[in-house]
């Protein structure tokens, strides 16, 4: 019989075709929580994607009889779990007093060196160090005109255009110059990772979903992942200076739901003239 482990809400299920898979669930409610264990069981056997979501350690007796009539075997463990709390936790432990979770990007203080962080469920996105300019990149969102210039800007957009997690934990520390600010941003490194530029083989597949390997718009996304500056400005420049044609700028920009800089630019042209 195949089982699930459930402790902090940590599941490591193991699919009836024999592939090891892992589906993290996190909630705030009671609702929250039956809603995402609902979600997982209309996907046995096959677990695609991480999970996340949030709650209180309860299993809903549908849940357990679905299980059942699945042929799996449901065992509570509490050891050996990772969820964001335990991620808070080992941050403040390690920075007593000195870990903060801004709301906001206005809660960034201007002027000082900070660690940024933003985590997807337990998963780091960015462990960077810098000043409120660089910072603000973790509160980079599909709404805003203006995406941050960064080099993994890419990578929180593509988190929050693909990721099943939908909840984004964020954190700073306060240094006292650059040197400290580097030292630490290294120490977290080792905690919590958050130093690579890897996406998970889901993110890749939807990224990727319908765009033939052999095309341009492939190839571009591709280099603009490896870009050792900024891949989102990497492609907004690329569309200035006339290198993508309105078919291939068309396919990325769908994909990334990026603006297109020409129409920036005309309209700027436009008001000039007014």
């Amino acid at each position: 019989m195949t089982s699930i482990r459930i402790g902090s809400i940590v599941l490591n299920p193991l699919t009836r075709e024999g592939r090891a898979v892992r589906a993290s669930i996190e909630s705030q409610t009671q609702n929250e929580f039956e809603q995402s264990l609902r979600e997982l069981v209309e996907s046995l056997p096959v677990f695609k994607d991480q999970f996340a979501a949030g709650g209180p350690l309860q299993i809903p007796d549908w849940f357990v009889k679905q299980c059942r009539s699945e042929g799996i075997r449901i065992e509570i463990d509490t050891s050996n779990t990772v969820n964001v709390m335990g991620t808070e936790n080992t941050l403040k432990k390690r920075y007593d007093g000195r870990i903060k979770c801004p709301k906001t990007v206005e809660d960034l203080p201007r002027g000082k060196y900070l660690v940024y962080v933003l985590t997807c469920g337990d998963k780091a996105i960015i462990v960077g160090q810098g000043k409120k300019n660089r910072a603000q990149v973790i509160f980079d969102s599909l709404e805003k005109d203006r995406i941050t210039p960064h080099i993994k800007a890419i990578f929180v957009r593509l988190h929050l255009l693909f990721a099943k997690c939908t909840r984004f934990y964020r954190y700073i520390i306060e240094c006292n110059d650059k040197d400290e600010a580097k030292r630490i941003e290294n120490d977290v490194h080792d905690i919590i990772g958050g130093n690579t530029r890897d996406i998970a083989d889901f993110i890749s597949a939807r990224l990727f979903e319908g765009i033939r390997p052999d095309c341009l718009a492939y190839m571009v996304i591709k280099m603009a992942l490896l870009s050792s500056y900024d891949g989102i400005s990497d492609l907004n420049k690329w569309r200035r200076e006339g290198l993508l044609n309105d078919e291939v700028w068309c396919t990325i920009a769908t994909r990334l739901r990026l603006k297109d800089p020409l129409r920036a630019i005309a309209r700027r042209r436009v008001g000039s003239r007014a």
